[in-house]
């Protein structure tokens, strides 16, 4: 059922010999990486259309489920080895693969395993079920909880795990065929996926082509029952899929492993590339849901850069870090909601030993920079006890309350140390952000605190902000209260103040004619 057409022109099959493999790969350099024209392949309309006849055919008993793609095309300038490390710098990947050829190159980032054999085990992880990431840990827990739960995204997880289920028992052992597990959640940069895992015991003398036959494609890019599904793909998906949704993997004496070419891209010599986005349609499958998570998948390629380091700026003083209790909260939320490879209990240690280095009887500055790979850099400096400057401004830049980012101390700081150091050249003590609802945030280095009618009140989380540890220190004592602050407050307050870690909390004048109106 997997014949094709005879003018395909995209290889089908594509082998390579080698002796042991490369431990030492090139440096991508510090290349300037250039993706433009990003675009998806259908309108909403044209794909909402494709969904509709999907459901039809479910309705008609055709199939129970179709794994139906459409492609983000992009303009790509710049070298794609270089895009390959960014991306596989700022996503998680189990199972990459770089191949490039004399006409394209391919940039496979696949999270998702096709099988993987180790004498007579073979092993499947179907991957069927997404909801996009929150913008907090507690976020997170609810939306995993969400996911585990949803009818309609397990219904779609055990159909394919039944499909592949039947696949493995026609090349392994009778009875050897189990279910290790059922819906698992996985967490990625951008969302939370849903894998179950299977494993049998393959049948003497199974080659690996009597496995390919009986296993390729994987039912978690076609859907089921795979034959006919297939049949119904060829007819709705104009564009040929070609590496996406196949399979890139390696034999060797010890084992087999191969992925499903999802987050796979191809990238032609003339910089025109394309990603294969796809979702599993049942009959219950909403077409708005169905393409906004199309939307989501795509984040891969345009969400903002990973940050090098966390940051944490704290104040030594009387022989002790202020609030070191609720940094190293603060600090390890982040590190565990973006993946970071670091351990806390080691980073304790390493802060440890350098503040015993310091003077007990004067103020510090100690500026913490915790790293992706682990790596703790720890800087302290004098603090400067002149009194703070008393002026701020308001930023003439929006920011967006739903990036991710604004809520961790980061070293993604473009906007913020841009706005920062142009307030600081004009006499400021710092800058105040608005959101995209006219919402108070935050200053680029201190937390907003207004006085109304003799109580304080300091903005929201969900305004998208840093949750500062001197703000956190003030909403525990109960003198400071969260509320929703628009510029109309900011105008009317009866005093305004800053705050951080290191300088405390100081009163500040709002410069009127900088306020947007």
């Amino acid at each position: 059922y997997n014949n094709v057409k005879k003018q395909y022109d995209f290889p089908l099959c594509w082998f390579a010999v080698f002796r042991k493999p490369e431990s030492n790969v090139p440096s991508a350099g510090s290349t300037t990486l250039n993706i433009t024209q990003l675009r998806l392949s259908q309108q909403k309309q044209a794909y909402s259309n494709k969904i509709k006849q999907i459901k039809q055919l479910i309705k008609n008993g055709f199939t129970y489920q179709v794994n139906y793609t459409l492609k983000q095309k992009f303009t790509y300038q710049g070298n794609p080895w270089s895009l390959y490390q960014e991306l596989k710098e700022k996503q998680s990947t189990k199972y990459s693969a770089y191949i490039e050829t004399n006409d394209f190159s391919v940039l496979s980032l696949s999270p998702e395993l096709f099988f993987k054999q180790k004498r007579q085990t073979i092993e499947v992880q179907p991957m069927k079920g997404t909801i996009s990431r929150g913008l907090s840990l507690q976020e997170d827990e609810a939306r995993i909880k969400q996911l585990k739960h949803d009818r309609k995204n397990r219904a779609e997880n055990l159909m394919i795990v039944d499909l592949l289920r039947n696949d493995l028992g026609k090349i392994c052992q009778f009875g050897s065929v189990v279910t290790k597990s059922l819906f698992d959640i996985e967490k990625y940069e951008t969302l939370f996926q849903m894998t179950s895992k299977i494993v049998g015991k393959l049948k003497n003398k199974t080659s690996f082509v009597d496995i390919l036959k009986t296993l390729f494609p994987s039912g978690s890019v076609t859907g089921a029952p795979k034959i006919e599904t297939i049949k119904i793909i060829r007819r709705l998906e104009k564009e040929e899929r070609k590496v996406y949704t196949g399979a890139i993997g390696y034999l060797s004496p010890q084992e087999t492993v191969f992925n499903v070419a999802i987050r796979t891209i191809i990238i032609d010599k003339k910089g025109a590339g394309e990603m294969g986005i796809g979702g599993g349609i049942t009959y219950s499958s909403s077409e708005g849901d169905e393409y906004g998570e199309a939307l989501l998948k795509g984040k891969f390629l345009s969400d903002a850069k990973l940050p090098e380091a966390l940051i944490e700026t704290m104040l030594y003083e009387k022989g002790a870090l202020f609030l070191d209790k609720l940094h190293l909260e603060r600090l390890e939320k982040s590190i565990r909601y973006l993946n970071f490879k670091a351990d806390v209990t080691k980073i304790k240690i390493k802060l440890k030993r350098k503040l015993k280095t310091l003077e007990k009887n004067i103020k510090y500055k100690v500026r913490m920079l915790v790293y992706r790979n682990g790596i703790v850099n720890i800087d302290c400096a004098e603090l400067n006890t002149e009194k703070p400057v008393n002026r701020v401004m308001i930023s003439k830049k929006r920011i967006n309350s739903q990036d991710k980012y604004l809520y961790h101390k980061t070293t993604n700081r473009e906007l913020y140390n841009t706005e920062h150091n142009l307030a600081l050249k004009n006499g400021f003590a710092d800058v105040i952000f608005i959101n995209e609802r006219g919402e108070i945030a935050e200053g680029a280095i201190s937390n907003v605190i207004l006085e109304i009618k003799g109580r304080k009140y300091t903005p929201s989380l969900a305004a998208g902000l840093l949750p500062g540890v001197y703000r956190e220190y003030l909403l525990k004592s109960g003198e400071v209260s969260e509320k929703i602050i628009k510029i109309k407050d900011l105008r009317e307050a009866d005093a305004i103040y800053l705050c951080n870690s290191v300088k405390k909390m100081w009163p500040v004048i709002l410069e009127r004619k900088k306020v947007i109106n």
